[in-house]
């Protein structure tokens, strides 16, 4: 159950650590997004001290994301 299960969610039949794979999963999907959103909240804010502000949060998740999958 658990290999086919981690075949549909993840597309390989390894189910080692399935259940952190999943959160961690679901996680990457939730930084990407930001990613997204922080990136085009960036490029169309015109106050500057508003934009180094989001151009923190963005960094901050750029980073976050790149943790995530090293793991």
């Amino acid at each position: 159950w658990a290999s086919l299960c981690s075949q549909a969610i993840l597309g390989t039949t390894d189910f080692e650590n399935l259940d952190a794979r999943i959160v961690q999963h679901g996680e990457i999907a939730r930084l990407e997004a930001d990613v997204d959103k922080l990136t085009r909240d960036h490029q169309r804010a015109k106050n500057p001290a508003q934009r180094n502000e989001i151009y923190a949060k963005l960094h901050k998740a750029k980073t976050q994301l790149a943790q995530m999958r090293e793991v």
